[in-house]
């Protein structure tokens, strides 16, 4: 199997030279997109079992309302730390 440019493995690694904390910064940069790709993923799925497009629609529908509560709980939150500082 042949491996051309940009494709892994790699006969020739290159050496980042990234400080210490430019590293904690890209390794937290990549853990938030794997969670983010890992909840988009699994509502895809969740919305690809149902049975019609009104099913569909309506698993959109909740999804939409629990994330605008969680966004309002955590906007609340927020607010209670900055008033408490």
């Amino acid at each position: 199997m042949s491996h051309t440019t940009g494709h892994w493995p790699t006969n020739n690694p290159v050496d980042l030279d990234e400080t210490e904390q430019q590293g904690a910064q890209h390794l937290q940069l990549v853990k938030e997109r794997a969670r983010c790709l890992i909840v988009r993923d699994s509502i895809r799925a969740h919305l690809a079992e149902q049975p019609s497009p009104r099913a569909v629609r309506l698993v959109q529908r909740l999804y939409n309302d629990d994330i605008d509560r969680m966004a309002a709980d955590a906007i609340t939150a927020l607010n209670s730390t900055e008033t408490a500082q």
